[in-house]
């Protein structure tokens, strides 16, 4: 009876509309992630592929789909493990609108996608990773999970690897689908002289850029630090974009303002807020400094590379792969101020080898790494 019950409702409120593939995200952050689930499930409905997000209630995925119209449907809360009742209920609504392919990028939703791929076992289920696969994974949980997969999406080799050392995915699952980056939304929106205005950079200035959360994680005491060995050179300035948050975030952005202060380098470095048009920084800075602890897989890297803006980054993690050791970028020993600060002076001295190498990246990333050749990837394995 219960379950005629809960059929009933689902059928009447189910959308007549039929979708091919359900893109599903539980998340309820806001970060690379989840930016990267809606930025997918638009350009893939813009391609004409036929789309429905299923994702929290009041999350900002819910809340970006809205936005920008994309099918959307609730997805319930669940438990981490044998949640059977919901994913018995997701395999039955998948029905009903006719869908065959699930993507997710949010690897706590495979427990729940797996038992709904158990019930259905037409389904063919594709998870995208962005993040580094982390601890080993090959207990009896994780080996039942990743069996349901189809397709586990590696955006770098390197990361494909890891999946492989560290847990029970075969090599026949792995594919091989860099993510993307919009071109158009990372054109400048203004001119290069009027953002530099707002800080009132000079036109002979050499400006290093940093972009990302303030964090320790992303060293930006590291490139300051690395900034103040190499002070004496004339018109050098450092601009810090980026966003602080509560907590830690909080603390350590306090200690950038400190040694800002303590060095005297209020005149030569700004710290501004997170820039919506990341293109209006590249075009207007003359070199990008990534210097993170690690990165699964930098897209701020690629929007570098397709901005031809050159590169110094920490040779570290999915940056090796992306820069290939260093023929895209300037690499440098992660957390080393005298190696990074070597690069910078480098770049003063000579930027025409910097230019030349952020010349060869944007051919490479153009063919590669766009928006359209992730969405032609994932479309190949949609059924």
């Amino acid at each position: 009876m219960l379950q005629i019950l809960v059929i009933f409702r689902y059928k009447s409120n189910l959308n007549k509309n039929k979708y091919d593939t359900a893109i599903v995200c539980g998340s309820h952050g806001r970060g690379g992630l989840e930016i990267n689930t809606v930025k997918l499930a638009a350009e893939l409905i813009k391609r004409g592929n036929s789309i429905v997000v299923f994702a929290k209630a009041d999350s900002f995925i819910a809340q970006r789909c809205q936005d920008l119209s994309i099918p959307l449907m609730i997805l319930p809360n669940y438990v981490k493990y044998f949640d059977f009742y919901n994913a018995w209920k997701l395999a039955f609504r998948l029905k009903m609108i006719a869908c065959k392919n699930i993507i997710t990028s949010f690897h706590p939703d495979l427990s729940l996608l797996a038992n709904t791929k158990l019930i259905n076992q037409q389904l063919n289920l594709i998870y995208q990773q962005q993040m580094h696969i982390g601890r080993r994974k090959k207990d009896i949980f994780h080996r039942i999970r990743y069996s349901q997969l189809d397709y586990w999406v590696s955006p770098l080799q390197l990361l494909a690897d890891d999946v492989l050392r560290l847990s029970t995915v075969r090599e026949d699952q792995i594919r091989i689908i860099p993510l993307g980056v919009d071109t158009e939304k990372i054109k400048p929106q203004i001119s290069r002289e009027e953002y530099r205005k707002k800080f009132s950079y000079e036109g002979n200035d050499i400006v290093f850029c940093i972009i990302g959360r303030i964090d320790r994680q992303k060293g930006q005491l590291t490139i300051l630090k690395a900034f103040d060995k190499i002070k004496q050179e004339k018109s050098i300035k450092l601009l810090i974009v980026g966003e602080k948050s509560t907590g830690d975030s909080e603390v350590y952005y306090h200690q950038l303002v400190q040694f800002i202060d303590e060095q005297n380098l209020r005149d030569r470095v700004t710290i501004t807020d997170f820039e919506k048009n990341v293109g209006n920084v590249m075009n207007a800075v003359d070199c990008f400094i990534l210097a993170s602890s690690s990165e699964a897989y930098g897209m701020v890297t690629v929007e570098a590379f397709l901005s031809k803006l050159p590169l110094i980054a920490s040779a570290n993690g999915g940056t090796l792969e992306l820069t290939q050791h260093g023929q895209y970028g300037r690499l440098f020993k992660p957390h080393d101020v005298d190696d990074l600060a070597a690069a910078m002076q480098k770049f003063v001295q000579d930027r025409a080898t910097f230019i030349a190498r952020a010349d060869a990246a944007y051919d490479y990333a153009k063919s590669r790494f766009t928006l359209e050749h992730e969405c032609k990837g994932i479309e190949s394995l949609l059924r």
